[in-house]
Formats: C-alpha cells, structure tokens, sequence
C-alpha cells in the first residue's frame, strides 16, 4: 500500500466488515477532514479519485466507473496500472521478500520519481504513448535537476522492464524515453583553502546559530560524508560510523580528524544542527552568503563538503586505495588493495590526520 505525499489527501480504512471499505478524503482544511468524496472497495482506485480531484477531472460516481474499466482493461490487454505495477514492484524490492535490503536513501529516491508521475498512476500502461511518458519527462527536466529528471526516466524504464516478463503489460513503451539535456547549474565546487579559512574564522567570531552552522559545514569537509548520511550517524571512541548509497559507502568508519573533535562533542550526537537536510541546505547557503563565500552566480552545496574533502586527502599525499576507502567507493577491480589492503582504524586515522589545517589565512 503506497505513503500518499502529505497534502495529497487520504485513502482511509474503515472499521467494521463493509463491503466499501475505503473513505476517500481530500487533503485537511486547518486540521478537518473533510466530508469523503466517495468510498470504495479498492485502495488504488480510491488514490485514483484523489489525483482526479486534484487535476479538476473528479465526477460523483467516478469510482464505479473505474472500477469497471480497470476489469475490462485488464481482462482485454492483460495490462495493469502504473499504480498496481508500482505497488507490485514496490514490494518487489522492499518487501520482506526483496532480495537484498536497499538503503533508505534508495526507497527515498523511488519514490521521490514516483511522485513526479501522479499524472498518469491510474493509467493503464499499454495505453500511454512515448510521447506522453517523453512530456512528462521533459517537464521534469524544466522544474528539476539532472539527479532527479534521472530518477524519473529511470523508474519509468524499470516499471516497464519489471511489468512485461510479468505480463503485467506488452508494450515496451517506457523503454524508449529518453533523457532530455537538463542545464544545470555550476555547483559542488569545492573549498578553496583562502574559503576554507575564512570558515574557521567565522566559527570563532561568529554568532552563536552561524558559528554552529559553519561548525557543521567544517565537520562535513573533515569527514568526507554524504548529507544523507548525518540523520544516522554514530559516534564511537573518535570515529564516524555511517554511510550511504553504496555497499563501499554505507556503515564505513572514519577517524575523526583532530581540528573537529570539539565540534563534534558539542554536537551530543545531533548533527545538521538538528535540521531537515532541505532545511540544512536553505541555511547552509544563506550563511556562506552572510560570510561572504557565496555569491548569486556561484555557491556550494553540501556535497562540496565531500567534494573538498577529497581534495584536501589528494593534497596531502594519501594514496588512492585509502582516498577510496576514507570516501567510501569500491575497490572493486584493484585485486591487490581490494582482497589483501586491509587498513585498521589507526592506520587510516594517520591518513587523515595527514590534512593539515591553514587557519592563518583567514586573517590576511
């Protein structure tokens, strides 16, 4: 059963043995539900009313209607829904059945593509032209970025190659959606070091809420981790144990470099300042802009803190088979450091305390 983004509206069970189970609810008018726009027996089709009703296109009696044409549909075609697809390849890869467990970056992203779909959830898939899914698609591309327009276009080849062995659908329309050109803006560049001390300048001097903001910005250039990473980060004898994303990456650990272990103790294990990662970004900019590190035309992101960190490894003369497993990335096809390359956590904290720190420019 697929989490309806907040705002949306509900699709509620109702207790009791009855035969239409499901009340379907727009979104809440300051904390009231309002009055059901219909009931039903099917969840999905209830999630059909509600991005019908969003789209202006809602009619009493809608409900009996798709009913009807999601039977004959699918006894005609042997074709389903995106809904049911999706539904059936969620569960498909994070049920208790999955195969391998997925990180909860990997769920977040899915179904963060999903989402930008909601146009076409009740559509049957053989019924819906490359022209269509290419239109959707292209409009991603206006709104997002190349990391999200990505996303889409690749939940769009994985449902269709998911659903047609399976006979969910036949056409392998999805297949053919192409990824447009998104323009993206220059970012992820990483600190200089004339940037990087101005940042130990304003953690000194600045105000209490700006000096912890660029105390977090610091801890994140010093320890090389994803954004998505900090929500369940743990601490333990002056090591980072986290990760994400990749088997390299998730639950690796890294020595804490000796510049930041104040901070990180000041901390109490609440990173990102106790902030949302959308949050975290909104600040992290507004407070590179009010030290003067960022402009309009050109600003960082928090993944130039992983960016920097790399560079600042790279400088100070660490190998490659240690950059990589301080950064968290395969060794795969290196055979000699991947197989018999063990490091131990001393060794790599030798590495990174290898990175020497420049604060003296931040007064010139």
């Amino acid at each position: 059963m697929l989490r309806l983004r907040k705002g949306f509206g509900s699709v509620r069970k109702l207790t009791g043995n009855r035969r239409n189970c499901y009340a379907v609810h727009p979104p809440t008018v300051k904390g009231v539900r309002p009055k059901a726009l219909c009931y039903t027996d099917d969840y999905n089709i209830g999630v059909c009313v509600l991005n019908a009703w969003h789209n202006g296109k809602y009619y009493s009696g809608m409900e009996l209607d798709l009913k009807e044409r999601k039977l004959d549909e699918v006894v005609s075609t042997g074709s389903c829904t995106f809904q049911k697809v999706y539904e059936i390849y969620w569960d498909h890869k994070f049920g208790e059945s999955a195969a391998k467990e997925l990180s909860k970056s990997s769920r977040n992203g899915i179904h963060s593509a999903w989402l930008k779909l909601e146009d076409i959830w009740h559509r049957n898939m053989d019924e819906v032209t490359v022209m269509e899914l290419q239109e959707i698609v292209n409009g991603v591309a206006k709104k997002y970025s190349k990391c999200t327009t990505g996303r889409v276009v690749g939940l769009i080849k994985r449902l269709y190659r998911y659903a047609i062995p399976r006979e969910l659908c036949r056409k392998e329309t999805g297949i053919y959606v192409e990824m447009p050109k998104v323009k993206e803006e220059e970012h992820h560049a990483d600190f200089t070091d004339e940037e990087i001390a101005k940042l130990w300048s304003a953690a000194d001097k600045a105000d209490e809420q700006t000096a912890a903001m660029v105390k977090m910005i610091l801890t994140m250039i010093y320890s090389g981790f994803r954004i998505g990473a900090w929500r369940e980060m743990t601490v333990e004898n002056d090591v980072f144990i986290g990760g994400v994303k990749t088997d390299a990456g998730k639950n690796r650990v890294v020595p804490i470099h000796s510049s930041i272990t104040g901070f990180v103790a000041g901390m109490y294990g609440e990173f990102l300042c106790g902030k949302s990662e959308s949050q975290f970004r909104r600040d992290m900019r507004r407070v590179l802009m009010e030290i003067e590190i960022d402009t309009d035309e050109k600003y960082h992101t928090p993944h130039s803190c992983r960016h920097t960190f790399h560079r600042l490894l790279e400088k100070a003369g660490v190998s490659e088979a240690d950059r990589k497993r301080l950064m968290g990335h395969s060794l795969k096809g290196d055979i000699t450091n991947g197989t018999y390359g063990h490091r131990s956590v001393e060794e790599l904290k030798e590495q990174i305390e290898k990175i020497k720190i420049e604060k003296k420019k931040a007064n010139s």
